[in-house]
C-alpha cells in the first residue's frame, strides 16, 4: 500500500517512507513492513584481499572483485570486531546514495564511532582506545553549527552496554539526535543505526528506514535516516 503516510514530520505535513509499506492494525499504531534491507554478502578471507589487491596492481580488477574488495577489505571497516559497522555497510550507504547523492566518504562525520577505521576523515568517540579523530561525547560535539553535509551516529543500545564500554549513562537517542541536528547542514542527511527507529529531531523530516542484520539467526537493526530543513522551511517546525 503505498502513497499513504507512514509518519508526520516536525511540521505536520505527511511523511513517506519509499521502500516501506503501510498497513492497517485496526486501529492501533501504524506497522511497517521493510522492502529492503542490508545483510553482507559474506566475509571474504584475509588471503583473497591479498590476492585482490596483488592483481591491482598488474591488471584492472572486474567490477565484481572491485566491489568484493571495497566491501570486505578490514582496513576500510576497523580495526577491531567490536564497535564498528557491519562489513561493508558504509560503502552499501554511500553506493545508495542513502546520506544524498553529493556525498562523499570524506563528508561524514561519525559519531560514536566506535573501532572504526582510521582512515575515515572524521570520527568522534569517547574512547581513546577507539582512536577518535576527536574525543568528546555525542551529545556535546566540538563543532560549529551547520558544518557538515551528512552524519552517521552508532550508539550504544542498552544501558548494560554503555556502562560496561563508557562508563556513562546511555545517551538517549533524542540527545544524540538533537546535536547531530545543530552540526549537520541544512539540506543534510543524519544516519542513526539502533534498535529502535527514533523520533526525528528538531527541524529534520523523515526520510526512510531501513533493516540492518549481519546474517541469519541475528538480529536486525534499524537504520533510520533524516534530513535537516533548508533554512527557509525552519520556521515551519
Amino acid at each position: 500500500m503505498m502513497g499513504l503516510p507512514g509518519y508526520r514530520g516536525p511540521n505536520g505535513m505527511p511523511m513517506f517512507a519509499r521502500s516501506t509499506v503501510r498497513v492497517g492494525s485496526r486501529g492501533g499504531a501504524v506497522i511497517w513492513v521493510m522492502r529492503e534491507a542490508f545483510m553482507p554478502r559474506g566475509v571474504t578471507s584475509p588471503e583473497r584481499i591479498e590476492r585482490l589487491k596483488a592483481a591491482r596492481l598488474t591488471r584492472p580488477l572486474t567490477k565484481y572483485e572491485e566491489v568484493e574488495l571495497m566491501e570486505h577489505d578490514p582496513d576500510k571497516d576497523g580495526f577491531a570486531v567490536y564497535g564498528r559497522y557491519p562489513h561493508g555497510f558504509l560503502n552499501h550507504v554511500l553506493r545508495h546514495q542513502w546520506l544524498g547523492a553529493q556525498t562523499r566518504r570524506e563528508d561524514i562525520l561519525h559519531v560514536c564511532s566506535g573501532t572504526l577505521s582510521e582512515s575515515e576523515q572524521w570520527t568522534v568517540d569517547l574512547r581513546a582506545e577507539a582512536r577518535p579523530k576527536v574525543r568528546a561525547s555525542g551529545t556535546a560535539l566540538p563543532f560549529a553549527d551547520g558544518v557538515f553535509p551528512a552524519i552517521m551516529i552508532d550508539p550504544p543500545y542498552s544501558d548494560q552496554y554503555a556502562r560496561d564500554l563508557y562508563g556513562v549513562e546511555n545517551p538517549r537517542p533524542s540527545w544524540l539526535l538533537k546535536e547531530a541536528a545543530r552540526v549537520v547542514r541544512p539540506g543534510g542527511r543524519i544516519g542513526f543505526l539502533h534498535v529502535a527507529v527514533p523520533f526525528p529531531p528538531p527541524n529534520c523530516v523523515l526520510v526512510n528506514c531501513y533493516g540492518v542484520t549481519t546474517g541469519v539467526g541475528y538480529r536486525i537493526r534499524a537504520f533510520t535516516l533524516f534530513e535537516r530543513q533548508q533554512n527557509g522551511l525552519d520556521g515551519l517546525s
